[in-house]
């Protein structure tokens, strides 16, 4: 469920909206991506066979 945030903007919107968030991400198992202690995930063009299903989505790519 999406908080609810304040019309008038008021300073109280960020910690709902930041409280949500954090929880997001434990539940996710994600905290370890924002802290660094995870390694960043292979790109998929590294892969053998530039990943099965994978489309370039640049010219870079």
């Amino acid at each position: 469920m999406e908080p609810k945030l304040a019309a008038d903007g008021c300073k109280c919107n960020w910690h709902t909206y930041g409280s949500w968030v954090l929880k997001a991400i434990l539940e996710d198992d994600l905290m370890g991506y924002l802290e660094g202690s995870e390694t960043r995930p292979t790109h998929p063009s590294l892969l053998q066979g530039d990943g099965d299903g994978w489309t370039p989505q640049t010219d870079e790519e």
